[in-house]
């Protein structure tokens, strides 16, 4: 992942969608002629009161001819309000996991195609609250300390970042969730053909990141299975107090061939779209998921909706009647000629003996 990019503010937002899922830090940023990757870019795991964790964060430069000269930063970051926005603010003072975080000190000069791994220890106090933590280390091309040049208010530097959620284990910590509403997208109820996109509203209610996992399974009117769907496929967490929006569990059979602009042409283009994802009747989604690590639980829940696919029924429904008619005035004068033959063999003499 090229990552290194422009930050122009001490204190930015993240949409979750890009932050909870496989993580691209830099795409918080404007773009870079840069090119430093990174990896792990999320780091999960829990570390028990009083003990330490050592991982590794491994750095790649890909140019060819330059090389970069990297330093090394920590901030914490916060969940927003829903829909959910984390917040890294990196004027503020350092405290709990921005202050755990250890790091080899001084810049790494990373030459070109350059590989580098850099030893991350995070020491947690005994006094630390059980339940999540969650800080970034960065990696910068500019000193955290450098001040802004020509007396500017904004410093103008490059980071890019790894995201650090920590539990820390203790009696304290709630796993707790509740799946706050299970829905086909923008709340339909009926469609005339797949896909039918579901979203699901994720509510953390405890004091530890969770990542919801588990499947949508879709009977029709006779319970049979017509579908089953991997649910949170990104593997997306959900930070404690926030309800988060997962809308990537799709039902389709199918690609969906665009319309051509016109009433003809955008009735056979439907008629075709229902035919290749067909589905009739009455269904029902049932979403079951397990959250937690500690003390793993489930949640479950359903919805039901109509799939009509109505171009369909117009075109076959057409073609049945016209059947009928067709066999009727078969029939008809099949009668018709029965009649007459029956009245032309009366109309006959009998033969003499």
């Amino acid at each position: 992942m090229n990552l290194l990019n422009s930050l122009k503010s001490k204190k930015f937002l993240a949409p979750w969608g890009l932050v909870f899922g496989w993580f691209l830090f830099g795409l918080l940023f404007s773009s870079s002629a840069n090119a430093i990757t990174l990896s792990p870019p999320i780091m999960e795991f829990g570390v028990q009161p009083g003990q330490k964790a050592e991982v590794e964060i491994k750095l790649y430069n890909e140019s060819k001819d330059k090389p970069e000269v990297i330093y090394i930063n920590t901030a914490n970051f916060t969940a927003g309000d829903e829909p959910g926005v984390p917040m890294i603010d990196l004027e503020a003072p350092k405290e709990d996991i921005s202050t755990w975080i250890k790091y080899p000190s001084g810049p790494i000069t990373l030459e070109p195609e350059g590989r580098y791994s850099v030893p991350i220890t995070v020491e947690v106090p005994t006094t630390a609250y059980a339940g999540g933590h969650y800080g970034v280390v960065l990696f910068s091309n500019t000193p955290p300390e450098a001040k802004p040049e020509n007396g500017g208010q904004i410093a103008i530097t490059s980071n890019i970042g790894v995201l650090m959620l920590v539990r820390v284990d203790g009696p304290e910590a709630k796993e707790s969730a509740i799946i706050k509403s299970f829905t086909a997208k923008s709340g339909k109820k009926v469609f005339n053909r797949l896909p039918v996109d579901f979203t699901t509203e994720f509510q953390n209610t405890g004091n530890i990141h969770l990542k919801p996992i588990g499947g949508i399974t879709i009977t029709n009117l006779f319970k049979k299975i017509s579908a089953t769907i991997e649910f949170n496929t990104e593997k997306g967490y959900t930070l404690p107090g926030v309800a988060r929006v997962y809308d990537k569990e799709v039902w389709q059979k199918a690609q969906v061939a665009q319309s051509q602009g016109n009433f003809w042409n955008d009735f056979w283009t439907e008629y075709k779209n229902e035919k290749n994802n067909f589905a009739f009747g009455k269904y029902t989604a049932a979403l079951e998921i397990k959250v937690g690590v500690q003390k793993p639980f489930n949640l479950s829940t359903t919805t039901q909706f109509w799939v009509l696919p109505y171009h369909l029924i117009i075109v076959w429904g057409l073609v049945i009647i016209i059947l009928v008619i067709i066999i009727i005035l078969l029939i008809q004068k099949y009668n018709r000629w029965i009649i007459n033959k029956s009245k032309k063999t009366e109309s006959e003499p009998n033969p003499k003996l």
